[in-house]
């Protein structure tokens, strides 16, 4: 009888060592994507900052999809355009022609990325397809 005890609380120990093990890593990655989100707000207040200020969206001189090249986004953007934070995040900006539109994009971990558009006003989840010059969340 007390065999079976102690292997009914071994069992049940190892379940729950197993079960942890899974909930972290999907708890990472849910934690990875808030972190991404809410990089992805800050960006979007730092970029209405500016064109709040000077009336006009930030330029992307290069067009490497980081206006942090802009002369003058380095001084409402205190640190780095923050790409790879947390590990994988990719951040891209667009800005139309007349810097009158813009959108920013984050990829997520599980085949969606986080999408600001102007015309928008908000954040919102779009499939992997979303490139920040689209209107489209498909």
């Amino acid at each position: 009888m007390i065999e079976l005890l102690i292997t009914a609380m071994v069992i049940a120990i190892l379940s729950g060592a197993t079960a942890s093990i899974i909930n972290y890593q999907r708890h990472r990655l849910r934690t990875d994507d808030s972190v991404r989100r809410a990089t992805l707000q800050k960006l979007v207040d730092v970029v209405e900052t500016y064109r709040t200020t000077e009336n006009l969206y930030p330029l992307d001189p290069n067009s490497d999809g980081n206006p942090e090249d802009d002369p003058v986004i380095n001084t409402y953007l205190v640190d780095v355009w923050p790409n790879n934070e947390p590990a994988g995040a990719i951040y891209t900006y667009w800005v139309d022609a007349a810097r009158r539109t813009i959108g920013i994009t984050v990829n997520a971990s599980d085949n969606r990325d986080y999408k600001y558009r102007t015309a928008w006003g908000q954040i919102r989840e779009c499939d992997s397809s979303a490139v920040p010059s689209d209107n489209l969340c498909p």
